[in-house]
């Protein structure tokens, strides 16, 4: 019978020259920063919410926003394309074989403002990983087999989103409220495929994680600091780096001001008709305004939940999300997105409905009971995030993106925020004026 040989061929031949730790200081939330000869900053911090995990992300500030518009279809398929030729000496089935029986995870990807890697390992195959990330820095392969099957498979996948509804319902609702930059979130389109270069994607690719030195570097999880030194000079200090540093082009993509209503009919085997209502702000990130905005989202779609499924019996599904963040920071957005299907017949009158209730919530708050409920229900959460890595993690990033620590005095603010404070959150959003929606219209 056929066997997956697993391969006892090392996956880095021969070690770079390793850099240094130059210093070591205290850094917030119990972590510890290293600073390395490269340029590159990493915050470690151990801890023992899971003797078998230890992450590692890293990010730096750039991504596809200081391309321009005319690289789009590079920029669309650059995290499928990248690494689809594996790394170093081995293609990805050779990786495979190579990582058999190891548990370690490594991922690169490029968003619209920063270059970002992502990693997971046990303290076991925690030299893996390191490995890997300096594999996926300094040695992606070109595998033009392995881009011409993507191509075929990617091509079967545009075809079966084009024939969706929901598909043209995305794309309309980009143009509906993105004022500028909407083209670089379009579909991927058959045509596009075709005109993707594959080694233009490459040299993306390898220009965004070219410079270590501009990138940071989070490790958290079942690992001490005697472990862990070694492996950072070996293999973080050691990455290729210069002195430049790069900031992200915010004015590349932004939502679109003032009032933007777009109704479309759409051909359906089964007519439905699906609404979303986007309201977004400019905002003030602090632990107060995210939590408070929480607690109006989860208010509101308890109240829409009530009036328009149970009373009305007009949807099944209907809810507020949406976040206050930062996008990237300093610019911080507050946005609401209520999204819901009905009959074709009945989407009128729900809609004035909704509009209602969400004035009403902007005018009155919640109720001290739905609020109430929320409060516990998202300190019951933050009670179980702060066991796991991940939170920790994120919030350091979060910490020394902006400077505000969104986890110390948690529960305090929580239990401080008034009907008050939510009302006028939620009010002081709606009256920026920024309001648009998407009717896709189900026709036979």
């Amino acid at each position: 019978p056929y066997v997956d040989a697993v391969s006892n061929e090392p996956l880095m031949a021969q070690l770079p020259a390793a850099g240094k730790i130059v210093k070591t200081q205290e850094a917030p939330l119990g972590y510890t920063l290293f600073k390395l000869s490269n340029g590159a900053q990493v915050y470690y911090k151990q801890t023992d919410f899971n003797p078998d995990e230890v992450i590692m992300s890293a990010t730096s500030k750039g991504g596809k926003s200081l391309y321009p518009e005319s690289e789009n279809v590079s920029l669309k398929v650059i995290n499928d394309v990248m690494s689809l030729g594996g790394v170093g000496s081995f293609n990805t089935s050779e990786l495979r074989k190579v990582l058999a029986g190891k548990n370690v995870y490594v991922s690169t990807s490029v968003g619209m403002f920063s270059e970002d890697m992502s990693a997971r390992s046990t303290p076991k195959d925690i030299e893996t990983m390191f490995q890997l990330n300096y594999l996926y820095f300094t040695a992606i392969r070109t595998d033009n087999d392995a881009f011409e099957s993507w191509k075929v498979r990617e091509k079967a996948a545009v075809a079966n989103r084009e024939s969706d509804p929901m598909n043209a319902f995305q794309d309309s609702l980009k143009l509906t409220i993105y004022s500028n930059g909407a083209k670089r979130l379009e579909s991927l389109s058959s045509a596009d495929i075709d005109a993707v270069d594959y080694n233009r994607v490459l040299d993306i690719a390898k220009e965004r994680f070219s410079n270590a030195g501009d990138f940071t570097f989070f490790i958290t999880g079942a690992v001490d600091q005697q472990t862990i030194r070694p492996l950072i000079e070996q293999y973080i200090a050691s990455l290729p780096a210069t002195k430049k540093r790069e900031k992200a082009d915010t004015n590349v993509i932004d939502f679109a001001k003032g009032q933007n209503i777009k109704v479309f009919d759409r051909q359906m085997e089964v007519p439905m008709a699906t609404i979303l209502f986007f309201d977004y702000a400019k905002g003030q990130y602090n632990l107060k305004n995210k939590l408070s905005f929480d607690l109006a989202l989860n208010a509101l779609s308890v109240v829409l939940l009530e009036e328009i499924r149970e009373k009305e019996g007009g949807t099944y599904s209907i809810g507020a999300y949406g976040t206050l963040d930062c996008n990237p920071y300093p610019r911080v957005e507050e946005y609401m997105q209520i999204i819901y299907q009905t009959n074709p017949d009945r989407y009128e009158d729900l809609n004035g409905k909704i509009q209602a209730i969400v004035a009403d919530f902007a005018k009155n708050g919640p109720s001290e009971e739905n609020l109430a409920k929320g409060k516990e229900y998202m300190l019951k959460k933050f009670n179980e995030n702060i066991r796991e890595n991940y939170f920790w993690a994120n919030n350091l990033e979060k910490l020394v993106e902006t400077g505000v620590d969104m986890t110390s005095g948690y529960e305090a603010t929580l239990k401080r925020i008034t009907v008050e404070d939510v009302r006028d959150i939620f009010a002081g959003m709606l009256k920026q004026g920024n309001h648009a929606e998407t009717i896709m219209v189900g026709k036979k």
